[in-house]
């Protein structure tokens, strides 16, 4: 109907597309795992007829029916002292929720405390059933998307790029480029400095430590599609064109 074509907006047909050019090439991921900008009931029903399973950051205001009762996810959790531990920082709580106009998913509550010692909360939804995933590997799937999310933060602050927003496959990879590039001018700087001064100096350095753990990241993203608007492949590790994960990230 025409709610459902308005809720479908430009960002999610290019992730369709991109997702069924991958299948296409033979990657046989299983699942999609998105930030919340991705989270529609049209998105989640185009994903089931594809035959993927989906497992997405929501919203704190996504409203779900729990026990005959419409609540946002905050309300829903709002209180919950009693949390599971799934290791490594991790703290959740999981229920079985309906999303409306699709049917019964989970819905977590997450806490996690990064390599920085910062602490972040989320919530997820997923069509991954108790039988398909256990809830901690429901957890390990969508923070293994995490250093995205944080790559992508990092590359804007370090380039004062806060008001980028990518809406195509060819602004991501020129935004990459660009990361790319002001890392090997950074280095090209403090090189000619160190011969002109004979000395590295400090502030410099630090910059190109800056610069140097920016562009990395943004390399081990490879830009298929992209953290704002499209998915990233994972590929723990692998990106030789080997078909080893089991996950669609974006």
């Amino acid at each position: 109907g025409a709610a459902e074509r308005d809720a479908f907006t430009y960002a999610r047909a290019l992730a369709l597309a991109l997702l069924d050019r991958e299948r296409a090439r033979g990657n046989q991921a299983g699942t999609v795992v998105t930030d919340s900008g991705f989270l529609s009931l049209p998105f989640c029903r185009r994903l089931q007829r594809r035959g993927w399973h989906w497992l997405i950051a929501a919203p704190v205001d996504t409203r779900v029916e729990y026990k005959g009762e419409l609540q946002e996810l905050r309300v829903l959790f709002d209180g919950v002292r009693s949390l599971k531990s799934a290791g490594d920082g991790v703290s959740y709580r999981v229920l079985d929720v309906i999303y409306p106009g699709y049917g019964p998913v989970r819905a977590f509550y997450v806490r996690f405390v990064d390599h920085k010692g910062e602490l972040h909360t989320l919530y997820l939804l997923t069509d991954l059933t108790k039988k398909k995933a256990s809830a901690r590997s429901v957890l390990r799937k969508y923070l293994r998307r995490w250093n995205i999310e944080v790559g992508h933060k990092q590359s804007k602050e370090t380039f004062n790029l806060r008001g980028y927003h990518g809406h195509t496959l060819h602004g991501h990879i020129n935004f990459y480029a660009l990361v790319l590039l002001a890392h090997q001018v950074a280095e090209a700087v403090v090189h000619l400095w160190e011969l002109d001064v004979g000395i590295p100096t400090l502030a410099l350095r630090v910059r190109l430590a800056a610069l140097e753990s920016t562009a990395q990241k943004a390399a081990a993203c490879k830009p298929v599609l992209t953290s704002s608007t499209v998915p990233h492949i994972n590929h723990d590790g692998h990106y030789a064109g080997r078909n080893v994960s089991s996950e669609l990230m974006t």
